[in-house]
This record gives structure tokens, sequence and C-alpha cells, in this order.
């Protein structure tokens, strides 16, 4: 069709061929023959308007003249299918389609199926047996430029689904109130109409253990028992059900403890003991030993077994088994692996003192010698003494290992010889503690001086703590650089029973040197060394004990491939004379201060070695350089005051250079170094 004119006015008139359009405001109007191949066409769009007899009168709006003006934007575009995919079959389907051209009205589909046995009406299908296939649709319109468009959906019929329907629990017994230690089958069913279900036990509380639809309980208490059923065809796949169970309580003969030598000597006679640890009663046991052992049960002693029988070598089981009538988990066994060894040569006992008294010591420095030996020497022999009772024991680390640190001179932390160089070094490789335990009740409750002479040479503070077993840990001294011999002194009162030293270091690079000279309680040098040395010769031993303790003094040799221990067991009482020394003076020291200055938006603070204001602990006596050299000091001299506030400066023991100035504090106290010409710029500084 010829185009219309876009915007008419009333009355206008437009001639396409013999045809005279009128415009009425609203559309456009023309009489046609209903046989006329125009009049179809248009009436094919629904543009009929009026039947005026034998012709037609064709109304034309705004929205058609578009469409007629722009033939090259009628178009369907791309097509989709909807409905459902998986039909059951018997079912009957309504599908449409939805298409995203410009065409939107008056769009004709024409639907098929290749699904077998399906039966297509209009836009609706019937699926009367299982299969697969597509429903397909032809898209038409009159004005398309692109029509037929078609599209298509994969189609899958299904059977009718099954269920599972309501899972219901059942046992052997007929009831879920089992007793401990049944054995009980559990079964299920379902009332739905699938067939291809499987269920699964599980079992929750009162020691439940499953093995396939059973349970045996071994505990007691409220339970559970749970089914879990599947289907790969119900549609309420999976299911469950849980049922609660109810476990009487009934006497055991529980757990078996066991006990005896593992290592009996051939020719000789051992007994065996056994205990069990449940509520049985009308308990009775019998013991049996592998016939390997060739070890004879004792007719009158329970767990007796005679070994003269047995090859040196023989290894097997001794085993005691429990039965009760009342007990679920009768019958119980258990048993204990023995190896037989070979019979020892006759004694060697030691000889030598088994009762010391530490207090008639003659020698403060080193306690009497108490000496100890056999009857005759013999080759690869070996002397130790074991301690019950360790006190004053180096513990390296909290967990009482030497893991983390290394110890190179741990012995003979006494005496008054102050000449003497160090007498305990210790390296730090992964832990900032030295603990070393009190002797139980040497010192009374009451307050106490604790000194410690100690040195650290890698520049780290070094502090102590007094922590009690059971107590809060008090700190007892603040930490301080020892660079060179310090002593590090507290007084407070406590109870100093089962209290623990805690020497602290104060770093996290776990490469200190710790070097302790010497501790003092009220002015006595106190022994931190192990309590027993012992030299180790021959046939001898000499011992030193430096507290009381219960001893073993243990040989131990080889004779004719048989290893053989022989022990003496040593009290010691008493602790030797503890002596009272003048306190060690560290001699006096210079340590230089590097200072700067930095801005840190809140004004200008000084630096000390690299640390923002520190606050300074100092020793009377030693003197101290702040040296000033960096240009960042410009209009920025130090000086010391007696504190923050600048209230009053101190010039005893105080000089001022043109770089530097040098402070050595004569008595304790607090102090403040400060900005002569500004407000807090500095920090504290502690003289000890």
């Amino acid at each position: 069709m010829a185009n219309f004119p876009q915007n008419p006015s009333a009355d206008d008139t437009h001639q396409i061929g013999d045809k005279i359009w009128t415009w009425d405001g609203e559309k456009w109007f023309a009489d046609y023959d209903a046989l006329s191949p125009v009049f179809q066409a248009i009436t094919a769009q629904g543009m009929v308007d009026t039947d005026a007899g034998s012709d037609f009168k064709l109304a034309l709006d705004a929205d058609i003249l578009s469409v007629l003006n722009n033939p090259a934007a009628n178009t369907i575009g791309n097509v989709t299918v909807t409905g459902d995919q998986s039909p059951v079959v018997g079912n009957t389907k309504t599908y449409s389609f939805n298409n995203d051209g410009t065409l939107q009205n008056n769009l004709v589909g024409t639907y098929t199926c290749t699904v077998p046995g399906s039966v297509v009406v209009l836009n609706t299908v019937e699926f009367t047996q299982i299969g697969t296939g597509k429903v397909l649709v032809e898209v038409n319109h009159p004005d398309a430029t692109d029509a037929p468009v078609t599209a298509e959906m994969d189609i899958n019929v299904v059977a009718v689904p099954t269920t599972i329907g309501l899972v219901t629990i059942d046992s052997d017994s007929g009831n879920f109130s089992p007793d401990q230690g049944d054995v009980v089958t559990y079964s299920y069913t379902v009332d739905g109409d699938a067939v291809d279900y499987v269920g699964v036990l599980s079992a929750l509380g009162a020691g439940a253990s499953v093995s396939g639809d059973t349970v045996t309980w071994t505990g007691s208490g409220q339970a559970e028992v749970r089914y879990d059923v599947t289907s790969a065809t119900a549609a309420d796949s999976p299911r469950h059900n849980t049922e609660i169970v109810n476990v009487a309580i009934k006497p055991n003969i529980g757990d078996i403890t066991l006990s005896g030598n593992t290592s009996p000597v051939v020719g000789t006679t051992e007994n065996y003991t056994a205990f069990y640890n449940g509520t049985a009663t009308g308990v009775s046991s019998q013991w049996t030993a592998d016939p390997a052992l060739g070890a004879t049960p004792d007719p009158i002693i329970p767990g007796g077994f005679d070994f003269s029988g047995s090859t040196v070598g023989a290894t097997g089981d001794i085993t005691v088994t429990y039965t009760s009538g009342s007990a679920w988990d009768s019958p119980k066994s258990e048993s204990i692996t023995v190896t037989v060894a070979a019979a020892p040569p006759p004694g060697i006992p030691i000889t030598g003192d088994t009762s010391v008294d530490l207090t008639t010591a003659t020698d403060v420095d080193n306690p009497d010698q108490y000496a100890y030996a056999i009857s005759w020497s013999t080759t690869n022999q070996s002397w130790s003494v074991e301690s019950d009772v360790f006190e004053w024991i180096p513990v390296f680390n909290h967990s009482g290992t030497t893991a983390d640190c290394e110890i190179t001179n741990s012995f003979a932390m006494f005496d008054g010889d102050e000449t003497r160089p160090t007498t305990f070094d210790w390296k730090n490789t992964g832990t900032d503690v030295v603990r070393i335990r009190f002797n139980k009740d040497v010192f009374p409750s009451g307050t106490h001086n604790l000194e410690i002479l100690v040195q650290e040479t890698t520049g780290d503070k070094i502090g102590f703590n007094l922590t009690h077993d059971q107590d809060n840990v008090f700190t007892q001294c603040p930490a301080q650089v020892c660079l060179v011999p310090t002593w590090l002194t507290s007084t407070r009162a406590v109870n100093w029973k089962d209290h623990f030293l805690d020497i602290i270091i104060n770093n996290e690079t776990y490469n200190s040197f710790l070097r302790i000279f010497a501790i003092k309680v009220d002015n006595q040098i106190i022994r931190l060394n192990r309590p027993v040395q012992a030299g180790n010769s021959d046939a001898q031993i000499a011992c030193f004990y430096f507290g009381p303790a219960n001893y073993k003094v243990k040989c131990t040799f080889k004779n004719n491939g048989y290893d053989y221990d022989e022990e003496l067991d040593v009290t010691a009482t008493g602790y030797p004379p503890l002596i009272t020394v003048t306190p060690r003076t560290a001699p006096a020291s210079s340590t230089t201060y590097t200072v700067t200055v930095t801005n840190t938006g809140y004004g200008n603070k000084y630096v000390i070695d690299g640390v923002q204001q520190d606050s300074l602990t100092l020793t009377a006596g030693n003197t101290y350089i702040f040296d000033q050299s960096d240009s960042s000091n410009s209009g920025h001299p130090l000086k010391i005051y007696t504190d923050s506030s600048k209230s009053t400066e101190v010039t005893a023991g105080v000089t001022i250079g043109s770089n530097s100035t040098t402070f050595v504090p004569g008595s304790t106290g607090t102090y403040s170094y400060q900005c002569a010409a500004h407000a807090n710029m500095g920090g504290d500084i502690t003289v000890q």
C-alpha cells in the first residue's frame, strides 16, 4: 500500500488507485468491494470497520498506519515455547509461545508434537504413553517480514510417580526398652507404593554400636534409632522416622586392669593381679598362660605362675577372664604380654651410708662426700643416683624441658667466693623465662629481701617474678638493661613455700644470653645446683648431697648377657650451712643514649635510641650521656628535671655540653628529661 500522510487534518483526502480515503480526525475511511485484493489483505489484519451493503468501509488508525508506513519493522523475532517439559503420562498439557519481534498481536501459532502417542488439539497436547520427543510451533503473521518462525521444546513423558509414604520402625523384641548390653535387631516398613526403596539404620546415645540393622547397647539412658529411606522413583524421597529408646542400666564387669612383671625370670614364681571397675556381683576369675611361655598356674593363688619350666626368651600372654551371671558384658578378658628373662647372677650388694645428716657437713662449698661401692668390679658398669624430690633445680621453661634453651654451665651456683666467674649460663633460643624452684620450708613466711646478680650481654632487659603454685604472679622487680653484672632487688612479704623464681627476659628475638652470678635471700647466698652430684669410677661412686630427699644409688652392669641392677635407698636430712656474704657491688658503668627529634603531628618529641619518649631506668652512681649531635636537636636543648612539668631543674650530677647532656644520678628517685625550650617532648626517668 502507498504511504498515508503522517499528520493529516480533518477532512483531508488521500487517493490510492481509484479510491479516495478521507481523514475524520481519528481514522482514514474508504469504500471497497468485498472481493477486492486490497480489502482481503486489510481484512486479514482486522481493519474492517463497517459493513455498507455490497461494499465495505475500511478504517485505518494511527498504529496501523505506522506499520503500513514502516513495513521493514514488521517482524515476529525469536520464538520460545513455554509449558511442562516433564508431563506425566495420561495428562493433557497446554503450551504457548513468546516472541521478541515488533509484531505482538494477531500472531498465529500452529503446534505439532513428535512424542509417540501424543494427540494435538490447537495448543494442547494429550500424552498417552511414556516417551521423549518435542513440542513444535510455527508462528505466522501476514505483515511479518520473517514469517514463518519456528521453535521447539524437548519433552520427556514420565510415569506416574510412586511414594515411600510413612516409615514405621519396629524391633525384634517388640519394644524400645532394652537392657544395657542387649543386641537388638530393628526393621522398618513403608505404606507407599514405591518398590525400590532402601533404608539405613543409625543410632545415637547409650553407647550404641550399629551393624546393619542391629544395635548393641553398651551404655544406658535415653537414646534413639532412626531409619533414613530413599527411592530413585518416589516423589517424596528421602523419608525418615525416629524412635526413642530407653536403655535400662545393668550390672557389668567394666574395664579390667592387669599388672605384673612383664620380664619374669626363668625358674621363679610371679604373682599377677587384676581388678575390674564394674558393678556386677558373683564374679569369678580364671587365669591362663600362653602355652609358649611354659608357665604353670598356681593351684591355690589366683594369678600365680611358676616359670621353672620356661625357656629364656619365650614370649606369650598372661590372661585373666571374668565371668558373672548378672553382667551384660560377661565373659570379659584382659591380657599382658611377658617375655621370660634369664636368671641373674648372685646379688652384689651396694655398701655405703643410707642415712645422711647434711647439717653436720664440714665443707659448706662441697658437703661431705659419701662413698658407695660394690664388692667387686665388672665390665660395662655404670652408676646413677635418682632422687624422689628435686629441689632448687633449674627448670628451663614452663614445660620443664630443655628444648627451648641451651644450658652451658648449670652446676654449683653457690658458695661465697665473690671472685668466681659465671656459675649459670643460659642461652635463649625459644623461650623468655628461666624458672628455678625454691626449697620447701627453707625460708619462713614474712618479709624477705631477694637479690639476683645477673648480666645479659645483648642488651635485652631482665626482670623477675615470684610465682606460687596456686597464687597469681606477683611482679617482683621491673625489667632493666644489665649489660654489666647488676643486682636486681625486691622486698616482699609472702609465703615462700612452693614458690618459683621466674627470671624474665623482655625480648622477641630469642637470642639472649643470660648469666646468673648469684642469688641471695636476706643476704644469704642460695645454692642452686642439682641435688646430687656423683663421680663415677669402676666399682665405686662418690655422692654429694645438697638438700633433704630420698635417693636411690643404683649400679647397673652386665654379666653373661644379663642386665643387672643393684639399688640402695638413701635418706638425706637437713641442709648444709648457708653462707652470709657482703652484697656484691657492680662496677659503675657509662651508657650513651642517642637522641633525635621527630615531629609526630602533635608536636616535636624526643626519640631515645629509636624509641619515642622512652621511659628510662637508671642505676644510681652510673654515668648516662644523652648525645644530641644529630641536627634534628637544633633548638631543643635537653635538661633533667624533677618532673615532666619542669617545676625544678636538676643540676647536681648534670653536665651540659655543646651537643650532649651528662647525668650521674647520686640517689634513687624519679626524674624527667625534657626540652628546656618546649613542653612535653621527653619522658620519665627512674633511678634505682
